[in-house]
Parts: C-alpha cells; sequence; structure tokens
C-alpha cells in the first residue's frame, strides 16, 4: 500500500488507515509504504528543514505528446506514520526508515 502520502491532512490519513485496517481479517496484516522527509542523499535532497507538503512533477507520454502532471506527496517525519497507525486504532508490528513502511495487525 503506497497511498496515504498523497492524502492531504491528518484526518484523511487517519481514515485511509482505519479503512485499510476494516478491510482485513482479523489477525491480518497491512504493510504501509509512504515518502520519507529526511532522504538528503536521494536525487531530490529533502531533509528535516524541507517543507513536508510537496508538488512531484510526473511525466508520462499520451499519444505522441509528453505531459506534466504535478502529484501531492506528504514527506513523513520519522513516527509520524506510526503516529497515524495508533490514532486509527492499528498496531505496529514492524516498521522501518529509509523507506518507511509498517506492518499493522487488524
Amino acid at each position: 500500500m503506497a497511498v496515504i502520502h498523497h492524502l492531504s491532512t491528518v484526518a484523511r490519513r487517519i481514515a485511509g488507515v482505519k479503512a485499510l485496517l476494516e478491510t482485513i481479517r482479523s489477525q491480518g496484516k497491512v504493510l504501509i509504504y509512504v515518502w520519507a522527509l529526511e532522504q538528503k542523499s536521494s536525487r531530490r535532497g529533502w531533509d528535516e528543514k524541507s517543507e513536508q507538503d510537496v508538488m512531484v512533477p510526473w511525466v508520462t507520454n499520451e499519444g505522441s505528446k509528453q505531459v506534466t502532471y504535478q502529484r501531492y506527496y506528504h514527506l513523513f517525519r520519522k513516527g509520524e506514520l506510526e503516529e497515524c497507525v495508533c490514532q486509527a486504532g492499528g498496531e505496529v508490528l514492524e516498521g522501518g526508515y529509509e523507506k518507511v513502511y509498517l506492518l499493522l495487525a487488524g
């Protein structure tokens, strides 16, 4: 699941996690990936001083022409996704931060 970082408010992100939890069976698991804020070594060079809410260009070919769309991303600070999960009533089973990911128990 790599969608939560496209939701523009905390309330929407929590609702998104709740919706995921509602779709799994008892003792089921969900894997969530989001974009991390602190990735200074990436080609984009974001760090803890960067804006968390950004528009990122996505270039695609539509027929014979190239089109650029701007996509919204919320860049998560360390611990922020875990907080959303807890507020949604989930339990973090495992996490990481090079690329933020979580396993949730339902």
